[in-house]
């Protein structure tokens, strides 16, 4: 995907551009996109090793045709949020494809052990991360890569995101219990629209308001990159949020 920040439109004219006019300014600037289905259906991931669960094994191959193929995409930041993670690595090892040397991971170390988490709770073993799975060094191979990026995400059945961000006490994790399974919204027949089940000064609506303005303070939600992950990946997108050691919802 390449972003393009330029406008050409003219900012002294009197009155508003028309839609016509806007279309064209913007084909102007439009920046042709190396997208590669040929790429995608090579493409590499990471792919859990059973017998040694700290080691990776990087693979090739379509993500069609069979479950094992089937992969899950990795969204998150490459820079650790002060105060909240480590940019400690070098735990996992990864192992070339075509007898490549093995090395140590150049993932943070809890990113990889939240992510290969999740997979062994989903029951899969192939992971795609692009600072492991992208061309790094071969300029064109890379660009090719950064452009064909919304295949990757799209077309992934276990997109998630990865955020830094803790919730610190039971009642969050309450709240936002509640906000998942619907408990903050009540749906009547008569009503064109969802309404707050409760007051929207209610203790309860303060508390799942609260928690969501914690959790987008996470720096996942304003990386331009990641937003285009997230947009791309819709609504198959899981969010993986942390919560302090010990505290777990209240059953509902």
């Amino acid at each position: 995907m390449t972003e393009t920040r330029n406008t050409h439109l003219d900012a002294g004219r009197n009155s508003r551009p028309t839609l016509i006019s806007t279309v064209l300014d913007i084909a102007r600037v439009h920046t042709p996109n190396n997208k590669s289905k040929s790429w995608f259906k090579n493409f590499s991931c990471l792919r859990m090793n059973a017998a040694s669960p700290n080691t990776l094994h990087i693979v090739k191959g379509t993500p069609y045709g069979n479950n094992d193929a089937d992969y899950i995409a990795l969204s998150y930041s490459w820079t650790p949020t002060p105060r909240l993670e480590c940019d400690r690595n070098g735990k996992y090892i990864v192992t070339g494809a075509f007898g490549d040397p093995v090395r140590k991971s150049v993932v943070r170390d809890e990113v990889l052990e939240r992510v290969l988490r999740y997979a062994n709770h989903i029951g899969k073993c192939r992971i795609w991360i692009d600072k492991e799975c992208s061309p790094q060094e071969n300029l064109v191979e890379k660009q090719t890569a950064m452009d064909s990026m919304d295949l990757v995400y799209r077309l992934s059945r276990h997109p998630i995101g990865h955020l830094a961000i803790v919730l610190d006490d039971r009642s969050e994790v309450d709240y936002l219990q509640m906000l998942m399974i619907g408990g903050a919204v009540a749906r009547r027949s008569e009503d064109e629209y969802p309404r707050l089940a409760h007051s929207a000064i209610s203790r309860t609506s303060l508390g799942i308001f609260n928690v969501l303005v914690h959790l987008y303070k996470d720096r996942w939600w304003s990386r331009a990159w990641i937003l285009q992950e997230e947009y791309l990946s819709s609504t198959a997108m899981q969010i993986l949020i942390r919560r302090k050691q010990g505290i777990r919802a209240r059953q509902m």
